[in-house]
């Protein structure tokens, strides 16, 4: 089935797979100031905030998705994350929820 999101969410989704989305530690990797840190200021943890993080591991980021009912083994790689949150979901519109979901966060 062909997925209904829009081109912006399908190149959004995309720079996140490819880790090109800016989170700190991209910036840092490309010399941006970042005020002197790395860390991730949503959840005021000493981790680093890289695109992973940011959208996946964060505890802002995981009450998200448990709020919209997307639960996945959010520890492993990006693509088994996925496949296992897929299986799980209830509805057949997963990846317009879960690309929806990326862009809110």
């Amino acid at each position: 089935m062909e997925n209904k999101c829009t081109l912006k969410l399908k190149v959004f989704l995309w720079l996140l797979l490819m880790d090109r989305l800016n989170s700190k530690d991209l910036l840092q990797r490309k010399h941006f100031n970042t005020q002197g840190n790395d860390r991730c200021v949503t959840c005021n943890s000493l981790t680093t905030e890289d695109s992973f993080h940011l959208f996946f591991t964060c505890s802002f980021a995981q009450q998200c998705w448990h709020n919209i009912g997307i639960n996945g083994n959010f520890h492993t790689t990006f693509m088994d994350m996925i496949i296992e949150a897929k299986e799980n979901f209830q509805f057949p519109f997963f990846m317009e929820t879960f690309a929806i979901c990326c862009w809110n966060i």
